[in-house]
């Protein structure tokens, strides 16, 4: 397992981009000040209009967009931005990261479409393959070899089990 520190990373990277945060919990409050701090000189926090964190935000020293506006106007969002992310932008999730590319479809259009919903019926009555497919091919990814190792270092964890593997 290789374990990544500072010095592997390239900070350069974003100090030139647009950097959307979009949120100002916890995470977001901590991404967007971090970035800052770290010298990303353009740092932009997407809220909803009247959000309570507006003021937080902007207290802090950083600018206040509509996630739209942010999503429209950035290089790198981190956090959701749904629908209005722009094509091609690179939108990074706090655990990972995905391009939006050109064939990608407005998140919102299989449920209100109704498709989400024939699928999930269809996948359901058919016994459920594609997900028992993603579940098998996610169990047996690198990540899990890891964590069922470490899960094996800590014997309480199997005393309060949470999944019921042999129901689940």
């Amino acid at each position: 397992m290789r374990v990544y520190y500072d010095r592997d990373a390239d900070v350069n990277f974003v100090k030139s981009k647009k950097v959307a945060i979009i949120g100002y919990g916890s995470q977001g409050h901590a991404h967007a000040n971090n970035l800052r701090d770290s010298g990303v000189r353009e740092v932009v926090v997407a809220l909803r209009p009247g959000s309570a964190s507006v003021r937080k935000a902007e207290e802090a020293g950083l600018r206040v967009m509509s996630s739209a506006e942010a999503a429209k106007w950035a290089d790198i969002a981190s956090g959701t931005c749904g629908p209005t992310c722009a094509r091609g932008r690179r939108l990074l999730s706090r655990t990972g990261s995905t391009s939006i590319s050109d064939s990608s479809r407005a998140p919102g259009d299989p449920l209100r479409s109704g498709r989400f919903a024939r699928e999930w019926v269809l996948e359901n009555t058919a016994g459920q393959p594609s997900f028992k497919a993603l579940r098998r091919r996610a169990a047996e990814h690198e990540s899990e070899k890891i964590g069922e190792k470490l899960r094996a270092m800590m014997p309480w964890i199997a005393e309060n089990r949470l999944v019921d593997r042999s129901r689940n």
